[in-house]
């Protein structure tokens, strides 16, 4: 398929993987530069030389490598120029480029946890540590030193709470866990630390959270085309907004807002939805910046943004909504567009 630009204003990124996409992450890495890294459920690993002009078509993105892991990819992470992925089966990887293989980080060859890794943070400030902190859907979060390749810290949520999302940054961590429940945790973690439990603002079950870039608050977005923006320490200043929906004459359709992202620094948002679009908006003046039309008949997935231009990745998301499975049934494959803001 060829690059083009589309009704959108976004351009299509070629090579991208057919599978349901499961992160996206901006990084820089040696002798590459900068790079779009794309983990999928089909166990790939894609890494993408990116270039901040993409009106020029020799110099889009560009598919510079592609690992392949024997279980579905859910999540990865850039410390110290490694990239460092997190597995379905609860594992801790390392890529290595230049073998194109995946290694277990942990000497012992075990996994971190007993469910999925969703989410791979950087601890802290990587300059002074070499530690990643992994959160698990089993309720999990284990502090790995991945120099060392051992577990210095773990600690498990009661109640037999699972983590749907999460999100990090170098002072606080903030969870979504099941029962519409919110944790939040400064940062260093301690043993036995419980973190600060909270209550959802949103009524249904919440697809992602962002902290802002201030660290005063966080967002969080559900699957009844809602956002709701919270301040920790000024509840007076919170809101709640509809988006993602579809006006027609005698009903209206709401799609799950899947996927946040701030443009870097600013407390400008991207939201996007399972009806394929995504919005932006100014959370200083509580109002939409600009609309972008549907990518195509597939869901947002993944937002991630950079500066003046953001990456958008689109899946057939179908298969939590059907109410059977059905093995024939193919999903529709998967894409990645550059879109300028």
């Amino acid at each position: 398929m060829s690059s083009s630009i589309t009704n959108n204003e976004g351009i299509l990124i070629e090579s991208t993987p057919d599978d349901y996409i499961s992160d996206l992450v901006i990084s820089e890495l040696p002798n590459i530069g900068p790079c779009l890294l794309v983990t999928a459920w089909d166990g790939t690993l894609s890494i993408y030389k990116t270039n901040s002009e993409i009106t020029n078509k020799d110099k889009l993105p560009s598919l510079y490598k592609r690992g392949k892991n024997e279980t579905p990819l859910i999540c990865c992470c850039v410390l110290n120029l490694d990239i460092y992925v997190g597995t379905v089966q609860g594992q801790l990887l390392r890529y290595d480029i230049g073998t194109n293989m995946f290694k277990p980080v942990l000497v012992t060859g075990e996994d971190v946890s007993t469910l999925a890794l969703c989410k791979i943070f950087v601890y802290g400030n990587h300059h002074l540590n070499n530690s990643l902190i992994c959160i698990s859907w089993d309720g999990s979060i284990s502090v790995v030193d991945v120099g060392l390749g051992k577990i210095d810290m773990r600690i498990q949520l009661k109640e037999d709470r699972k983590i749907l999302s999460a999100d990090c940054n170098s002072n606080k961590l903030i969870l979504v866990e099941t029962g519409h429940k919110l944790r939040l945790f400064e940062l260093p973690l301690r043993e036995q630390d419980e973190g600060i439990s909270m209550v959802s603002a949103l009524k249904y079950q919440i697809r992602d959270i962002k902290l802002l870039p201030t660290s005063s608050g966080y967002v969080i977005s559900s699957i009844d085309g809602r956002v709701a923006v919270e301040y920790l320490n000024e509840p007076e200043r919170q809101f709640a907004f509809r988006c993602h929906r579809l006006n027609l004459k005698d009903t209206q359709f709401v799609f799950p807002v899947n996927t946040l992202a701030f443009c870097p620094g600013t407390s400008k948002m991207l939201t996007g939805g399972s009806d394929g679009a995504v919005s932006f908006w100014n959370l200083d003046t509580r109002r939409k910046l600009k609309q972008f039309p549907k990518f195509n008949s597939n869901s947002v997935v993944k937002l991630v943004c950079d500066k003046d231009m953001f990456y958008v990745a689109t899946s057939d998301d179908s298969f939590k909504t059907n109410a059977t499975i059905d093995s024939n049934i193919e999903l529709q494959p998967s894409n990645i567009y550059i879109v300028s803001i």
